[in-house]
């Protein structure tokens, strides 16, 4: 029986909550048609990546001295938001950000 690490708390500086809407989806669809698309969810540790990454413009050893982990685990976690990222303009999937106040929709990919 495989043994788990204890997950250790992350520094994320970013509130979903403040953003204009948590889900991002192709424009020209329905509301009905959108409830009905995969979603595919990105977690707040994943988006502070791209957040540092991308837009302030941070190293790899900034970010993950920023969030409070090891540079191994800030890289896997940044290759994982890409991916999602793309796979959501490529496969026009809804992108959702993960909020503990929003439900999720039935169909998820991760």
């Amino acid at each position: 029986m495989p043994r788990w690490r204890k997950k250790n708390p992350r520094y994320v500086n970013f509130d979903p909550m403040t953003m204009i809407c948590q889900c991002f989806g192709p424009l020209k669809l329905s509301h009905e048609e959108l409830q009905h698309r995969p979603h595919i969810i990105m977690t707040k540790d994943e988006l502070q990546t791209i957040v540092d990454k991308d837009i302030n413009w941070m190293t790899m050893d900034e970010g993950a001295q920023c969030m409070g982990i090891s540079k191994t685990v800030y890289a896997g976690t940044y290759a994982l938001a890409r991916k999602k990222i793309a796979r959501s303009l490529i496969e026009w999937c809804v992108l959702s950000i993960e909020c503990p106040d929003t439900p999720l929709a039935p169909p998820v990919i991760t």
